[in-house]
């Protein structure tokens, strides 16, 4: 039997050899999709975002942290700012420009790329409760 790479498996060889080939497929994976994302932080639309909201997208005081929301509310959001529907004081004074001229598709992808960004941890609970010791 031919394998991955054109590695031929034999009888217990498949066995051995099945978590190897299961790592490197899964680091090429793993890369692919870091180098879409790399890619993707390099887009104008995204560089704007993270003018304020940080290059890792988790946020400065008064922009919040964008990584790991939600897709469909940070959809939602961007809509919002579009229309001049969300109109607090932050809103009016930066979002309503800068969403502005985004179309409904950037919007969609802003949202789908920052929604696929690791979140950062809030480190607000209890350390002993997090460690299992209570």
């Amino acid at each position: 039997m031919i394998g991955l790479v054109g590695v031929a498996w034999e009888g217990s060889g498949l066995q051995i050899m099945r978590p190897i080939v299961f790592k490197i497929v899964t680091a090429a994976l793993a890369g692919s999709a870091l180098a879409a994302v790399a890619a993707h932080a390099e887009n104008p639309a995204v560089r704007n975002c993270t003018w304020c909201h940080g290059v890792s997208a988790h946020g400065y005081s008064p922009a919040p942290g964008l990584a790991g929301q939600q897709y469909q509310y940070l959809a939602n959001q961007l809509a919002d700012f579009h229309t001049h529907s969300r109109d607090n004081p932050f809103s009016k004074q930066y979002m309503w420009n800068a969403a502005e001229n985004l179309s409904a598709s950037s919007a969609r992808d802003l949202a789908m790329y920052f929604s696929k960004l690791p979140s950062k941890p809030a480190n607000d609970g209890d350390a002993e409760l997090e460690r299992g010791a209570i």
